[in-house]
């Protein structure tokens, strides 16, 4: 019996999100980190040091579930934090230089994955479905 919601467009939305971490959770077991902590990688790649509160902003996930990945990533030598310059309450996260070569990996992964799918649904249906995603989020937001 089919799911009743199998024909909304967000369990779809959910499904593609999940298969795409699953695929790269695959393909970097072997460095003990997954998607979640890579995505707190690509974000200090990207936007530089930053607070916890930037950073969940960010990723749109919770302090605590944040937290707990950047602990993990500071314990594995990924990341560092230390105190803010001008306010004593609030750490800087920032990436250190195994962080740096862990994004170049992370990268080169999603990189991988991207063109596996594109090459299965062609470039003018990937280029359709992305369209169609941004202007999803644009709805939603």
């Amino acid at each position: 019996m089919p799911d009743r919601y199998e024909s909304h467009l967000s369990f779809w939305c959910h499904r593609a999100a999940h298969a795409f971490r699953m695929a790269f959770d695959r393909q970097s077991a072997a460095w003990g980190l997954h998607w979640g902590e890579a995505v707190v990688l690509f974000k200090l790649s990207h936007y530089g040091p930053q607070s916890l509160a930037e950073l969940s902003r960010r990723i749109g996930h919770s302090h605590p579930t944040v937290l707990a990945q950047v602990k993990n990533l500071e314990h594995a030598g990924y990341l560092t934090r230390s105190p803010h310059p001008e306010d004593r309450r609030v750490r800087v996260i920032a990436l250190t230089a195994l962080g740096d070569k862990m994004v170049s990996r992370f990268g080169r992964v999603a990189d991988e994955i991207n063109e596996r799918v594109v090459t299965q649904l062609g470039l003018a249906e990937s280029t359709h479905v992305i369209a169609g995603l941004r202007h999803l989020v644009e709805v939603l937001e």
